[in-house]
């Protein structure tokens, strides 16, 4: 897939954040799954309340492609998704091209669940900025709920990234 960069070497956010002790996605999805790096979270120790998606570069960690708790004021690339809605009926097949179910600059992901998403890649930001800016597209920051999310996450972007949740002291 070619929505990755170089930038993306040290990672980017998710859309996890804790706000007033407790963790949060930032579409209101279930925190129900997690993929923390040793030693994180560090439950809000140095303002650590945004969540970043980690590459190989990413300093002072030794395993690549976990989750790490950060400072908001940090500044990776981030990760926009948005739900795509796969029609239930079918349609007999037509010699003319579909257009693509996601907006320019997205890619398209249907995981085993049959639930499907587009996903981009945002240049580097604020964590808070990060979020109006996918929302601004009428997407969210991703949220990640199963292995496989993660790991199709970790093909498309080599290193650290923002993640879509807020640490609530329980994350």
């Amino acid at each position: 897939m070619e929505i990755i960069g170089n930038d993306l070497r040290r990672g980017a956010w998710i859309g996890l954040r804790r706000i007033n002790n407790i963790s949060k996605w930032v579409d209101e999805s279930d925190f129900d799954y997690t993929s923390w790096n040793d030693g994180a979270p560090t439950n809000g120790a140095n303002s650590s309340d945004c969540v970043h998606y980690m590459g190989y570069e990413d300093e002072g960690y030794t395993v690549p492609f976990k989750w790490r708790d950060s400072p908001c004021t940090e500044l990776p690339p981030i990760l926009c998704e948005m739900p795509l809605s796969i029609p239930t009926t079918t349609v007999p097949p037509t010699t003319t091209l579909q257009p693509d179910p996601c907006p320019q600059n997205y890619t398209e992901k249907c995981f085993q669940n049959n639930v499907c998403y587009c996903y981009s890649v945002k240049s580097s930001m604020y964590w808070g900025d990060g979020v109006a800016a996918c929302r601004s597209e009428g997407a969210d920051m991703v949220s990640i709920h199963s292995s496989e999310e993660n790991n199709f996450i970790r093909e498309i972007i080599p290193s650290r990234a923002w993640i879509g949740c807020l640490y609530n002291s329980i994350y």
